[in-house]
């Protein structure tokens, strides 16, 4: 069974934030619109009207924007994080590990 197949399948939707609204996190967002129980929850990058953008050309609504990871991270209506910016570098798995319960790091 396929990703599609099995998404169908759940009785409940994966709600993704989405780090990034450029090309990649644009494409990402134009699929996630297709995907039977897949909702984005929010959309974080430095500029909120360039998040807006991306949004309205993936189609999708009812949608926030943020310019702060903080918006997604720990967030109780997101189950998974895409980082989408295209500087896995700069991705915030530091501050996301030091922000979890009982982290020491």
């Amino acid at each position: 069974m396929g990703l599609f197949e099995t998404m169908q399948q759940r009785s409940t939707p994966v709600r993704a934030g989405v780090i990034g609204a450029g090309t990649f996190a644009t494409m990402f967002l134009h699929q996630a619109a297709r995907v039977p129980n897949l909702q984005v929850s929010a959309v974080v990058d430095l500029s909120e009207e360039r998040g807006r953008a991306a949004l309205d050309t993936a189609g999708l609504t009812g949608t926030r924007v943020a310019t702060s990871v903080d918006a997604v991270l720990g967030a109780d209506d997101v189950d998974v994080v895409v980082e989408a910016t295209g500087s896995p570098s700069r991705a915030p798995r530091t501050r996301w590990a030091r922000s979890r319960p009982g982290s020491t790091s």
